[in-house]
């Protein structure tokens, strides 16, 4: 803190010592036009011989430049360049419009006349000086008289008596008391170049440029930072193929053109989103740019452009024990903010690095900003545990900085079968869920005539399990009764010979996976008869089982590989598969291994030197039969 409270002094001893008298630069008045150029914040008149911005530093400003600068001290050009204004004024050129207009409209300034503006009268120092006050916060007729306005710089450290009894004031004066104002404290305490930042209307690479960090990164107060950064935090609702609604949560822009980050686990399982921004306008997500599911990081695409944007920090900068702040929607509440500390920096958790932080967050919150004390991103918000308490977790957001931004992909191309009714490759009777709702088989098991594929269950699959309820019904399977194991619960459901349960199953770290578990009544299937295959006479022959034709036959060395036409097979059993692992068992073979996906299953059985494997893809199921010497 001390050395903060130098520093800040030091900028105003500076600032006050190369006041000079009005009229006379050198290059101290230029230096001051070229740092407001830089920060955005003065604009030059033309362009010298050597490129470099011309500003005639040695003419009176008018009325309408006086104005204009007013506007961009205040923080608020975007607003006036981007809005609707009217005044009774004639006079007013078209690149003062805006400035002008807004000043009317905000009680900031009045005409010379009922329908004249004076735009190109030149400004008094008391005029100019009134100006600034304003933009620091006070009050003409209140705080300070306006035709005597440098009586109370003066008093502030603003000026230093050299305009009381100036008759002359020139644009090089103007530079000058603008930048010395940037140090001024404003009536709520912060400098005037702090409010600037905190309210997006200057960058900090610019304020860094011209060299004046420090006046910038003293903390801000929560006002600050959520008059600062709430408008680039967004609502995100994620939706299935069908276009319902899985869940929401938070995200928040990193660039105007619409670049946004969120977690990963949001928009996982999503096929569309959409986001709605803090003055309620809804826009569509493009897409994803790319993501790290290890890290929980997604970048994404919003469909847009001109978007306030959140400045990206370095996780690096805070430490145990330092102020952060969150900005989300927890529960759906939009907006929210809430404050604490880092309580640990580096936590990691099923190998994913976090940050771990007291400040409150809630579900909804996953994707939103977690930001330092000059409301810069240091991490994104992404969940906690709730068995204790105030342990809330942030990915650090340095982990982001190895992620493209160039290009995205849609929702639709990154999940190509979502919505497909397709039945398992291995029982085709039941409808695939990972086909269904676009999602990625996590593992799959098989034994004893049952069948389980797993999937993980990311936070945003709230209705999916609802809509796999209907999906089954509609294939015709009925509901039985509810499931409940321990912490798992499901749902039974039964058709033909088929058991199905669907269930949610928690594990220790607090994740869930969704798992479909099949189990098949072989013995009411096939009455059909069991006898041995050509020169492998204790392996079950599967066409004569099945009453099929083979495709093709080829021998190998150490046995053969037969194939039959997946359609002739389904027209007999659209379980061969399963019903010919459980006819393998009862011969005596034993499972050894086995995959499964949406697209293909393959299961392997041994017994004793006999190898025999059974494969369902590309429209054909293929049966292996071989020697092994291993089995020997």
């Amino acid at each position: 803190m001390k050395k903060r409270v130098i520093s800040f002094l030091l900028v105003i001893v500076i600032l006050c010592s190369y006041a000079p008298l009005a009229g006379a630069f050198s290059g101290r008045s230029l230096y001051c036009a070229n740092s407001l150029y830089a920060l955005g914040l003065m604009q030059g008149t033309g362009v010298n011989q050597d490129g470099t911005p011309s500003f005639e530093l040695n003419r009176a400003p008018t009325r309408a430049e006086a104005v204009a600068m007013l506007i961009r001290l205040l923080g608020k050009e975007k607003e006036a360049l981007y809005g609707t204004w009217s005044t009774p004024f004639y006079d007013v050129p078209d690149w003062a419009k805006p400035y002008v207009g807004y000043a009317y409209a905000s009680g900031l300034t009045q005409g010379m006349g009922s329908n004249t503006f004076g735009s190109d009268y030149s400004v008094t120092a008391s005029q100019y000086i009134t100006f600034v006050l304003r933009a620091l916060g006070y009050i003409s007729g209140k705080d300070f008289e306006w035709d005597k306005s440098y009586l109370f710089s003066d008093s502030i450290g603003l000026t230093d008596g050299t305009y009381k009894d100036s008759s002359s004031f020139l644009r090089g004066d103007a530079a000058i008391v603008s930048y010395g104002a940037l140090s001024q404290k404003l009536k709520n305490g912060s400098t005037l170049l702090g409010s600037l930042y905190a309210n997006g209307a200057v960058s900090s690479g610019a304020v860094s440029d011209v060299g004046l960090s420090s006046l910038i990164n003293a903390a801000l107060t929560p006002t600050e930072i959520y008059a600062k950064c709430s408008p680039a935090v967004f609502y995100i609702v994620v939706y299935d193929w069908s276009g319902h609604a899985l869940g929401q949560a938070s995200g928040f822009f990193i660039s105007s053109d619409g670049t946004a980050v969120t977690n990963y686990h949001v928009i996982e399982d999503a096929y569309s989103a959409k986001v709605k921004t803090l003055d309620g306008k809804i826009y569509n997500v493009l897409g994803v740019c790319s993501s790290d599911a290890n890290n929980d990081l997604a970048i994404i695409k919003v469909d847009g452009t001109g978007f306030p944007y959140l400045e990206l920090g370095d996780s690096k900068s805070v430490s145990v024990g330092s102020t952060v702040y969150a900005i989300g929607n927890p529960q759906g509440l939009e907006g929210s903010i809430s404050q604490g500390i880092v309580s640990f920096y580096y936590r990691e958790i099923d190998n994913t690095p976090f940050m771990q932080i007291t400040a409150p967050i809630s579900p909804g919150s996953s994707g939103g900003a977690l930001l330092d004390s000059a409301g810069r991103v240091v991490g994104v918000t992404t969940g906690g545990i709730t068995t204790g308490q105030s342990l809330n977790l942030a990915v650090p957001i340095n982990y982001l900085r190895a992620l493209s931004r160039d290009t995205y992909i849609s929702f639709e191309k990154s999940i190509p079968n979502a919505g497909k009714e397709v039945g398992y490759a291995a029982v085709g009777s039941v409808p695939d869920f990972g086909a269904y709702f676009g999602k990625n088989l996590y593992d799959s098991r098989y034994y004893n005539n049952t069948f389980t594929y797993y999937y993980r269950k990311s936070p945003a699959m709230t209705n999916v399990l609802n809509e796999y309820f209907a999906l089954l019904q509609k294939w015709g399977f009925a509901f039985k009764e509810d499931y409940t194991y321990g912490a798992v619960k499901g749902k039974y459901y039964t058709k033909d010979n088929i058991t199905l349960i669907v269930a949610v199953i928690p594990d220790s770290s607090g994740d869930e996976y969704i798992a479909v578990q099949i189990s098949l009544d072989t013995d009411s299937v096939y009455p059909k008869t069991e006898a041995g295959s050509d020169g492998f006479p204790s392996v079950p022959n599967f066409e004569i089982y099945f009453g099929l034709t083979k495709f093709s036959h080829d021998l190998t060395a150490t046995g053969y590989i037969n194939r039959y036409d997946v359609s002739e097979v389904n027209a007999v059993d659209t379980q061969a598969v399963s019903v010919y692992c459980s006819l393998l068992e009862r011969w005596g073979f034993s499972f050894v291994n086995g995959s499964a996906s949406q697209a293909s299953v393959a299961y392997q059985y041994r017994k004793n030197d006999l190898v025999v494997t059974i494969e369902k893809k590309d429209g054909y199921i293929t049966q292996t039969v071989s020697r092994s010497s291993a089995g020997q």
